[in-house]
């Protein structure tokens, strides 16, 4: 391919949804209009997300439109893959003569200074720096950016800091990547319109025309169900470290989502297939969210998460007032709550309430449920995937947090995205997840609810 002309061939070769990307990003907007920043090729392996973002849109920016004293950053996982993927990308889509005596190799990019000046159109100069997703976080600061290009793998925290650095040249971020992070369906396939975010999932067949004939079904005849969604259709599936693996957010029979329905009954004893037995399961959060979560055991002792509370920064009070009038005319078992909540605090010597104490002031009493370094958090978990393995746990769909921490809650993992151990959790995104293992850490079921516990309504 001749270097002069390798973009014009490029975007000749282009499928069309890779130029529906490309005019996007040019226009900066949509076709209704709607300004955008963040451009995202999501996809399977060899989808042609890295030439739809690198070449159709980064390269044909810098020849074309950058300007004098633009500054870029281009990201990629680490040392090596920069140099055999991002600067390779440009050496071999530029012209020549716009690198100067600058030149890349094999072993060493251009060079150890990781960066490159390129000529503008309008008689001045431009930085494109490499950097890498092993860096530090806090390394992404301090930078006024015209534009950002990510290739590969990178942390939600690194993409957070990026969103920072294009806000004085009003720049723009162009992300490839496999699609593989819960971070990327919240924050760029479930945008809300007004992020500015557009999201092209790419498919291994989009790039057909560039791959020998034939070879993608030979390879998917080679892969399991999930590796061919993932890789092939670029399908988030099952990401690294992720603890509740066998939940699937999808309706039943094939998945755990149930449309709401009306739970039998108003939970009051005697309990029988017109009535339900509920319970009210509480969370307390200072600076981390309160969580409240609402179940129903069914004569099958199937269970149904049917409505949830999810805020922060509230008063015990003003929480306990949203709790209650959204149980009106409810009745529970019990309501638990975290063991913790019914502690005294330990620096007052017993002169101050407990949590669980002024939430039964503000009229919901309350039992906590078992300590989990006591039953230990592992077993606990085993519980929730037991019911998940046997499907015996559903949710309403309208419990967007609860889904959402059912498929982001993860093991520690090490900065490879590699799980710790096996009984090692992030004490994070599982706030309603801690109800659930509380309330199931109780061993509830449908034929030992004929009497009201301790503590119930």
């Amino acid at each position: 391919m001749v270097p002069e002309c390798a973009i014009e061939l490029a975007v000749l070769n282009a499928s069309e949804k890779q130029r529906r990307l490309m005019r996007a990003f040019f226009d900066r907007q949509d076709e209704d209009g709607r300004k955008l920043d963040i451009f995202a090729c999501l996809g399977g392996n060899r989808s042609g997300k890295s030439f739809t973002a690198g070449v159709l849109c980064f390269a044909l920016y810098l020849r074309d439109y950058a300007k004098d004293g633009d500054w870029f950053w281009c990201i990629g996982q680490n040392l090596d893959r920069s140099v055999g993927g991002q600067q390779q990308e440009l050496w071999k889509a530029l012209p020549r003569w716009m690198f100067g005596d600058q030149v890349w190799d094999e072993k060493n990019g251009f060079g150890m200074a990781r960066a490159i000046v390129l000529p503008t159109r309008d008689g001045g100069k431009c930085l494109v720096e490499f950097r890498s997703a092993d860096q530090a976080p806090h390394t992404f600061e301090q930078a006024k950016l015209t534009g950002v290009w990510i290739d590969e793998r990178v942390a939600e925290t690194i993409f957070g800091r990026l969103l920072s650095r294009i806000v004085d040249r009003d720049g723009w971020i162009i992300y490839s990547d496999l699609y593989e992070q819960f971070w990327q369906f919240e924050r760029l396939v479930e945008a809300k319109p007004e992020a500015g975010v557009l999201c092209i999932r790419f498919t291994m067949y989009d790039n057909a025309h560039n791959l020998p004939e034939g070879i993608i079904d030979r390879r998917k005849a080679q892969m399991s169900t999930e590796e061919q969604a993932q890789k092939i259709m670029g399908e988030l599936v099952l990401m690294e470290g992720i603890v509740y693996k066998e939940y699937r957010d999808t309706y039943k029979p094939n998945g755990h989502l149930v449309t709401p329905f009306a739970i039998p009954g108003n939970g009051k004893p005697p309990y029988h297939g017109g009535n339900w037995p509920r319970w009210r399961l509480i969370d307390y959060g200072a600076s981390a969210p309160t969580a409240g979560l609402w179940v129903a055991l069914a004569p099958n002792e199937h269970l149904y998460a049917y409505r949830e509370y999810y805020q922060r920064g509230l008063s015990v009070a003003k929480n306990a007032e949203a709790i209650v009038a959204m149980s009106e005319g409810e009745h529970y078992v019990a309501t638990l709550m975290d063991p913790h909540a019914v502690d005294k605090p330990p620096v007052t010597y017993g002169a101050a309430k407990s949590i669980a104490e002024q939430y039964e002031e503000a009229g919901i009493p309350s039992t906590g449920w078992p300590f989990v370094n006591v039953m230990g958090e592992h077993a606990m978990v085993q519980r929730v995937k037991y019911r998940l393995e046997h499907n015996m746990l559903w949710v309403f769909d309208h419990l967007l947090n609860f889904r959402r921490e059912m498929r982001s809650w993860k093991h520690q993992c090490d900065k490879e995205g590699r799980p710790l151990a096996k009984d090692a959790y992030e004490n994070d995104n599982n706030h309603l997840l801690d109800d659930l293992k509380g309330f199931l850490g109780t061993n509830p079921t449908f034929t030992q609810t004929g009497i009201e516990v301790t503590g119930g309504e």
